[in-house]
């Protein structure tokens, strides 16, 4: 729940503030919602490109390692895959009579689905032999076991086919063969999305609390 604070002219007759203040909360509930689903995704999306993996994705380790050619683009359609899943629910609309107002907004973040994100067109990219490499599948889930049997990255390019210019997946016959870097190793429960989310419910109330503010100021 979520408290607002509020003031009237004084002298004014509860009844006729509460009235107004309905009629005010009938017009804006519109533009809040607007806004709170934009400033929602904004969130969402600086939250991840900033973590320390989406950092890494946009010209370090992980985009070098992975082969992401696009990482904004990437992390743009992982955002709307997880905020297509917020629900807005306005189970109570605004009423008021003499003494009382009612009005209940609920705002549900549904769990995105790992199928979801996952099905996005970034996450699978064609490698230069015509393999799909599933790095967002291995980014969110493979932890530290080994990814890609036999080869090992290296940023010596030579001759070696890369697609981001900044290193190359090569053959080593009897190597230990490649995985996901430690600090952005991920499970289901455990990823590079799950942590840099952790907090989003707690932004999404401030970001509700303010909208609502300033526009029954307004």
């Amino acid at each position: 729940m979520i408290a607002i604070d509020v003031s009237f002219p004084d002298k004014m007759p509860l009844e006729v503030a509460l009235l107004a203040l309905a009629n005010k909360l009938r017009s804006i509930l519109p533009i809040v919602k607007v806004n709170f689903l934009a400033r929602i995704e904004a969130e969402v999306y600086d939250l991840i490109s900033r973590s320390p993996e989406g950092t890494s994705l946009q010209g370090g380790t992980l985009q070098a390692q992975l082969g992401v050619t696009d990482p904004g683009k990437a992390m743009r359609e992982i955002t709307r895959a997880i905020t297509s899943s917020i629900l807005w629910q306005v189970p109570v609309p605004p009423y008021a009579d003499k003494t009382t107002l009612k009005c209940e907004v609920r705002v549900s973040f549904l769990e995105s689905s790992l199928v979801d994100i996952l099905s996005i067109s970034s996450a699978v990219i064609i490698s230069e032999n015509l393999r799909p490499v599933k790095w967002l599948e291995w980014l969110l889930t493979a932890g530290s076991q080994t990814v890609v049997e036999s080869h090992v990255f290296t940023t010596k390019i030579g001759y070696h086919r890369t697609r981001t210019g900044l290193g190359s997946m090569v053959i080593w016959p009897g190597g230990p063969g490649w995985h996901v870097p430690e600090f952005a190793q991920g499970t289901i429960a455990d990823n590079w999305l799950t942590r840099s989310l952790r907090y989003i419910r707690d932004r999404a109330e401030n970001i509700f609390q303010q909208l609502f503010t300033r526009y029954l100021a307004s």
